[in-house]
């Protein structure tokens, strides 16, 4: 984790040119905002960590839901109870449903 952190590549930064000027009110025309709408470049290596932390996001989830599921067969086979597994995925599932159709709506939405 923390080298990760010392290392992680900086963000790309906005040029001067791509700031804006606010008026009194603190209100931008649309001229002014179209510079800031554009997509800053960034490099390759921060791509590429992006990347590789979204891809190790995932799998540590997915590492951690099995780890659950896991335990739950091992507290039942332990314990003599029944086991949950199928309560624990029907929640999981649930609340991984609902993530991804707020993801969605909020790209689209913009």
């Amino acid at each position: 984790q923390l080298a990760g952190g010392v290392f992680r590549p900086a963000a790309p930064k906005a040029n001067d040119s791509e700031l804006v000027a606010l008026d009194a009110d603190d209100t931008a025309t649309n001229e002014e905002t179209k510079a800031t709408n554009l997509p800053i470049k960034k490099s390759s290596f921060r791509m590429l960590w992006e990347y590789k932390h979204r891809v190790v996001g995932v799998v540590t989830l997915l590492l951690a839901w099995l780890t659950c599921q896991t335990g739950l067969e091992l507290y039942a086979e332990i314990f003599g109870v029944e086991e949950s597994t199928t309560a624990f995925w029907s929640v999981t599932g649930g609340l991984a449903g609902v993530i991804v159709v707020l993801t969605i709506f909020a790209k689209l939405r913009g």
